[in-house]
């Protein structure tokens, strides 16, 4: 590859699983294309460094293709073939805001789809799902917020963050965009003002499925509290679901848990006994 060549590719996030393959999420001009790389084509430590891996990686084909899949032939040249298959998305899409993911600059990350970002001059989170295992996830996640926000934005604002909108590549819906909180995260103290926010989600007709201590984050100025993170949510039956008592009786322990599972790359918010 020459320079000019290199210099147009960005690699802006990629996976390397336990058999040596790895996905990677390129940046090539004004498209977004995925490229998988087989095991035995480059040795493990190129596979995880950028700088090493692309002047390795064969000129891209022009055009709005969108995967490739890259392997060594038995002489040891390589050899690629690519798709204009679309890439699977989030269904469940239901704010009119559409925000295109390059657009948004990528500031300190706080968990491994998770970073902090700019919008319209003001702080926001970015969530993705930048691979296609993680599409599954961010499905229910989008479908949760959707119906909360049903609700209402003032009832929708004392359980979860605020939506600015979806967060699309190459058009398609990967991930979602969300306003910034401020807050300490939840401890036993808290408890009472947890219970009464799981139960207003329960309300909504949406069990959690993912409780723990850092999704629940207190304003003290306030005395609110926001529930985070809804990949696991599902729905409640509306006749009635044992669920929902179970996740409120597990809520005490997860509150008094300090073995820091849920919390993420970064703790950016202190937790507060």
């Amino acid at each position: 590859m020459v320079a000019d060549e290199l210099q147009t590719l960005e690699i802006l996030s990629f996976q390397i699983d336990e058999q040596n393959e790895g996905l990677y999420r390129i940046l090539d001009g004004s498209y977004v294309r995925y490229l998988t790389i087989l095991s035995g084509t480059f040795d493990e430590e190129t596979m995880c460094c950028v700088r090493r891996l692309l002047p390795l990686l064969p000129s891209f084909p022009r055009g709005p293709w969108t995967t490739m899949e890259l392997h060594r032939r038995d002489d040891g040249t390589l050899a690629m073939q690519t798709s204009s298959k679309p890439l699977e998305e989030v269904e469940c899409s239901w704010h009119s805001n559409r925000v295109d993911v390059l657009t948004l600059p990528k500031g300190t990350r706080l968990k491994t789809n998770v970073w902090e970002t700019i919008y319209q001059g003001q702080p926001a989170i970015l969530k993705l799902a930048s691979f296609p295992w993680e599409i599954y996830r961010m499905d229910w996640e989008t479908w949760a917020y959707g119906r909360i926000h049903s609700h209402g934005c003032d009832e929708a604002s004392m359980v979860a963050p605020s939506v600015i909108g979806h967060v699309v590549e190459n058009g398609r819906v990967m991930g979602l965009l969300l306003e910034k909180i401020e807050g300490d995260y939840a401890g036993i103290a808290d408890l009472k003002l947890c219970q009464c926010g799981l139960r207003r989600l329960h309300k909504m007709g949406i069990r959690h499925g993912d409780l723990c201590r850092y999704n629940f984050v207190v304003d003290r100025k306030e005395g609110s509290l926001r529930i985070l993170d809804f990949e696991h949510a599902r729905p409640l039956s509306p006749l009635g679901d044992a669920s929902a008592e179970d996740e409120l009786r597990m809520l005490e322990d997860e509150l008094r848990d300090e073995t820091g599972r849920g919390a993420g790359i970064l703790q950016q918010i202190p937790s507060h006994e």
